[in-house]
């Protein structure tokens, strides 16, 4: 977002400063886990002015799409900063800014926040979790399923990134894969035939709840099916009602359904403390 909002303003002449505290332009993808590809197509995925190159798949990987970033930043002709982490924001008495880094200040009538949904990560505050001797890390951490293989791993969280993890783990020959659910996730499938789901659901945009829903139930019945069986019941709301009352996305699915069907993956309710 920070890339193509100063690309945009660059080109219609307006001056803007890019400040990132990485060393490198796409530095938040490239540092993800090694299976991450984008749940979007590549059409979907573009930032302004400039389309991803065909060979990087339908399905670019993060490592590709860092390179996109890179590519992007070059071509926009952008001034980025790096390095650089912004500690306050004050107002101006004549109404603009003061931007305080940790290697100095900045001035700017106009400051945009484009820090990143997921940038700073989350962990509960769970009892007992100070005396856990086993390892523990946060997804920002988990790189791949290779580093644990033949262990005993619990992921906690039923989002796109912790279903995902599991379905690595599986594949890398971890010993035993527990999912820990506290709210069953809406789980549908990336595609359907060769159409992307993420672009089915565009529609879901313009439509009410009540009507986009009963369409979505649909589809996930007769591609996902009923996963009840395998400790997953049905979530407890609709994609597009989840969506709006929570701003909790679909769960799409990478190959997670085909493991829990198998029995790869044990699914256990909500973490409450460790001993």
């Amino acid at each position: 977002a920070g890339l193509a909002t100063a690309a945009c303003l660059t080109r219609r002449g307006i001056e803007a400063l890019v400040l990132d505290r990485h060393d490198v332009v796409g530095a938040s993808w490239a540092n993800r886990y090694e299976r991450l590809h984008l749940h979007t197509p590549r059409v979907q995925s573009r930032l302004p002015g400039m389309r991803i190159p065909r060979r990087m798949g339908r399905w670019v990987s993060k490592d590709d799409y860092a390179g996109y970033l890179r590519e992007y930043a070059s071509a926009s002709r952008l001034r980025i900063t790096h390095g650089v982490t912004v500690r306050t924001i004050d107002r101006r008495p004549d109404g603009g800014h003061v931007v305080v880094t940790d290697s100095g200040s900045l001035t700017a009538d106009v400051v945009v926040i484009a820090t990143g949904y997921n940038q700073a990560p989350h962990i509960p505050d769970w009892p007992g979790l100070d005396r856990y001797t086993g390892t523990f890390m946060h997804a920002s951490e988990y790189r791949t399923g290779a580093d644990h293989r033949g262990r005993a791993v619990l992921v906690v969280g039923s989002g796109n990134t912790g279903a995902e993890i599991c379905a690595d783990l599986c594949e890398q020959g971890a010993g035993r894969v527990t999912w820990s659910v506290r709210t069953p996730p809406n789980v549908i499938p990336r595609e359907i035939g060769p159409i992307p789901t993420t672009l089915l659901g565009i529609a879901n945009d313009f439509l009410p709840a009540p009507m986009a829903d009963p369409i979505n139930s649909w589809i996930q019945r007769t591609t996902i099916g009923d996963l009840s069986e395998h400790g997953l019941p049905p979530a407890p709301g609709g994609v597009v009602a989840q969506m709006r009352t929570t701003d909790v996305v679909p769960t799409i699915d990478v190959g997670t359904v085909e493991h829990l069907r198998a029995g790869r993956i044990d699914v256990v309710p909500e973490v409450i403390g460790f001993t």
